[in-house]
Formats: structure tokens, sequence, C-alpha cells
């Protein structure tokens, strides 16, 4: 049973719970006051256990997922074409600094102003230079180069001074070439040999030489000439690259596909 005292007399006694909030009358002093009402407890329930939760459904699971799939056609195509670029990925590889014209093809090359015939590889060019060499009045050079192979081809068609050409010979003007040359190139001489050419019913000395390159590439030249008559003339044929010799089977036609088309007169 709640107490209650009097605010008045300070009188304590106890009432029912039921009067509560209710006004009462102090039994000491007889006054009215209003007895406090008493704080309930909140009722807080119990916790359900996960057996009397409600349960809901299971849940389903995700549905697969599917890949586009490329239509067969174009499957193959894009297979082609990476077959391709690795096919040409691998030649290009090879070919790069191969120091080959091996699967170039070579067209002929008549040369009517320089009295001579020969082959170049479509790409060639022509320009007009001035010789340095002895008895040298002007010059004609033909040339190809691919740098990606590291091959180079010169054929230098030479109009000499008649007047000074015929104090001099083939092989002094050659000899006087492979020395520039060598200096100009920083290049150390590694093989020459004598050489004649029978073209146009006439016997042409010449000389043939082999240099090596500070890069360790190779040189190889030749060297024609026509000393009588009112057009004397020198060629001087030269191949560069890291694979070249006077053996090498592509190299060996070219220089032997060069021919004079006038020879001494008679």
């Amino acid at each position: 049973m709640p107490d209650v005292r009097c605010p008045n007399c300070s009188h304590s006694w106890s009432i029912h719970v039921s009067q509560s909030g209710q006004s009462v009358v102090c039994p000491h002093c007889g006054r009215s006051l209003t007895a406090p009402a008493l704080a309930i407890d909140p009722v807080v329930p119990a916790p359900l256990s996960l057996d009397d939760a409600e349960q809901l459904p299971p849940l389903s699971p995700p549905p697969p997922l599917r890949r586009k799939r490329l239509p067969t056609t174009a499957l193959a195509l894009l297979s082609l074409l990476v077959t391709g670029a690795l096919m040409a990925g691998v030649w290009y590889g090879f070919q790069r600094n191969s120091g080959t014209l091996e699967d170039l093809s070579f067209h002929p090359l008549t040369l009517d102003d320089c009295d001579c015939e020969s082959t170049m590889p479509s790409g060639y060019t022509r320009e007009s230079f001035d010789p340095e060499g002895y008895a040298m009045l002007s010059g004609e050079r033909f040339s190809f180069e691919s740098r990606w192979r590291g091959v180079r081809l010169e054929i230098d068609c030479i109009h000499l001074d008649p007047a000074t050409a015929k104090n001099t010979t083939v092989e002094q003007i050659a000899f006087a070439q492979r020395d520039r040359r060598t200096v100009a190139l920083g290049a150390t001489k590694v093989r020459e040999s004598s050489l004649q050419l029978y073209a146009a019913g006439t016997k042409f000395d010449g000389l043939e030489y082999g240099l090596e390159l500070p890069d360790r590439s190779t040189c190889v030249e030749r060297i024609h000439g026509r000393i009588d008559g009112d057009r004397p003339m020198v060629w001087i044929l030269s191949v560069r690259g890291g694979k070249v010799s006077p053996t090498t089977p592509w190299v060996l036609r070219w220089l032997n596909d060069f021919r004079p088309t006038r020879g001494r007169p008679r």
C-alpha cells in the first residue's frame, strides 16, 4: 500500500491503491490533499524466439548471367585478323635489319646516257653529283635504300674528261676510289681482287673490294671503267648492309646484272 505525507502537518499514513491520484483527508489535521498517483512500470513483452518469429519465404537464386555470343562469321573473321596480324609481326621481325633484298623484284634499268644497263628494285632514285676523283667531270647516281632492312644499293656513272683520262688507268682510278671510300666511311679493308668483265665486244678491267664499317656492316664495291675514246667513263657499283658479302646469292646476281652497252672504239 502506498504512503501519503500531509504537507500541512507532516503526518504520514497509508492509503489503498485505489485511492492513488484521488482527494483524501489527513486523519491527523483533517486537511484535504490529493494522493500522488502511483508510477506504473511499463510491461515489456518477452522477446520472441526465432521459432516464434514470422517465417519469410526462401530467396530464390538469381538467374545465371547469359553472355552474348558472337555470330560464327564474326568469330571466324576475328580469328583471321588476329592470325594475319601475328604473321605480319613475325615477318616484320625477321625482315627488319635482315640485310637482304632476296624477296624483292629487281627490274631492268637501261641507262643510255651512261652507256650501261643493270637492275634495281622499284622506288630507286636518280640524282646528279660532283665526283671528287682525278679526271672526273660529272656523275649520275642511281640508288635504292631500305632503312628498315638495313640495305643500300648504288650505281655511280661517272663521266671522265677525255683529255685527262688518257693519262691514267682504270686501276689507278679504282684504287683511288677505294682509298677515298675507306676514309669516308671510317672502314677497314677486308678483301680485294681484280676482275674483268666482257661486254659489248670489249674486255673491261675492274676492281672488287670489301670494307668493314664501324657498325659491323659490310660494303662491297665493284669498279669498271673505259678510258679511251671520246666518252671515257667509270661505273661504281656499291651494296651496303649488315649481312652483305660478294658470295651472298642476291648480291652476286645484282653485281653480275651490270653490263656496259658501249665498248671501246675500234
